[in-house]
């Protein structure tokens, strides 16, 4: 959507936003029990990437670790200084990627 429509985004930010390149963030527990993770930028890009995630022994499959862990594979990955507006359906991983930039981690 063009930032004009994007609602919940004040107007100092949607300029910002617009100059951004945006990923989308997921993750899930797959019909196995496993968790898989994928960044989105744009159809053949570069940094796109989805896969499994192998969890410590005897951890339980968790959809929001899955979800994380799309987020900090982007956040990781991203070229520094580079603008990056990231989508995501999780809104424990917002809310945790908040609380690390308000805090100074991020």
């Amino acid at each position: 959507l063009p930032p004009s429509r994007l609602t919940g985004i004040t107007k100092l930010d949607k300029p910002r936003l617009a100059a951004a390149r945006g990923a989308f963030v997921d993750g899930a527990v797959l019909a196995d029990g496993s968790c898989g993770a994928a960044v989105f930028y744009s159809a053949g890009h570069e940094l796109n990437t989805h896969g499994r995630l192998t969890l410590p022994a005897g951890a339980p499959a968790d959809s929001n670790l899955a979800e994380l862990a799309a987020l900090a594979h982007c956040l990781l990955r991203h070229p520094r200084g580079e603008p990056l507006a990231v989508f995501s359906d999780s809104m424990h991983a917002l809310r945790c990627a908040q609380a690390a930039a308000e805090s100074g981690g991020g």
